[in-house]
C-alpha cells in the first residue's frame, strides 16, 4: 500500500526569526506589513505585524475571517555580544524555540506541531542532488534549469558577502556535478534496461 505524501514546509508561508530581526522588525515599537513574494517578485500574500516586550502580534484574514495571534520571541548569546533570536512555538503544550513558524490551518505554529517535513525527505535519493542544487540556486537568484554563465559565478550579487557568495557557488557546483552524474547513470541504467528488452524479442 502507498503512503500518503506528507505536507512539506516549502509547500505554506513562513515567518523567520533571523530575517525579521536582520530586517529591524524585532525591536519595540516596530509595526508595518511583512510581504511574501514569488520568484518574480510579487507579492502573493502578506500579514500585519507589531512588536512590543517580546510579543510578535500577527493581524491577517483567512477566508475574509480577521485573525489575530500573539507570538513570543526570545534571543540567546552569540560571540562578540551578540545575540540570536528566536519563536516561541505558540501552540498550546509546545513552545518550543524555532527559527521559522509556518501557517498551515489558520495558525503559525512550529513544523513539528504542524507535522511538516521537508521536501528533500520524500525525494527519491536518485534526486536529492538535483534538489539541492536547485534549492542553492533560488538562494543565489539563479534559474533552476540550464547551465549558469561563468560570470554570474565570479560576479557576487551586492547584497551578498564575498567568502558567503563564494561558499555557496562552491556548494552549488558541487551538487550539480552530483546532479549531473546521477542524470547520467539513470540514462545508462534506461538504455541497459532497453537493450535487454531488444535482446529478449531477438
Amino acid at each position: 500500500m502507498k503512503k500518503d505524501k506528507k505536507r512539506t514546509v516549502e509547500d505554506y508561508l513562513h515567518i523567520d526569526s533571523l530575517t525579521m530581526a536582520r530586517s529591524n522588525r524585532l525591536i519595540d515599537g516596530a509595526a508595518g506589513t511583512w510581504v511574501w513574494k514569488n520568484r518574480e517578485g510579487q507579492i502573493i500574500s502578506s500579514v500585519g505585524y507589531a512588536y512590543m516586550n517580546s510579543i510578535l502580534t500577527l493581524q491577517y484574514s483567512i477566508n475574509d475571517q480577521p485573525t489575530e495571534q500573539y507570538i513570543r520571541a526570545t534571543t540567546t548569546n552569540c560571540t562578540y555580544g551578540k545575540f540570536r533570536y528566536w519563536f516561541l512555538c505558540p501552540n498550546s503544550g509546545c513552545n518550543k524555540r524555532v527559527a521559522k513558524l509556518y501557517l498551515v490551518d489558520s495558525e503559525f505554529h512550529c513544523r513539528h506541531c504542524h507535522k511538516l517535513n521537508y521536501q528533500i525527505q520524500q525525494c527519491p535519493k536518485r534526486y536529492v542532488a538535483k534538489l539541492n542544487m536547485q534549492r542553492m540556486r533560488i538562494k543565489l537568484g539563479w534559474p533552476l534549469e540550464g547551465e549558469i554563465p561563468f560570470l554570474k559565478k565570479i560576479h557576487k550579487p551586492l547584497n551578498k558577502n564575498k567568502k558567503t557568495f563564494r561558499t555557496m557557488v562552491e556548494k552549488h557546483d558541487a551538487h550539480e556535478q552530483e546532479a549531473n552524474a546521477a542524470a547520467i547513470a539513470m540514462h545508462n541504467a534506461f538504455m541497459d534496461k532497453l537493450d535487454g528488452i531488444a535482446e529478449k524479442f531477438k
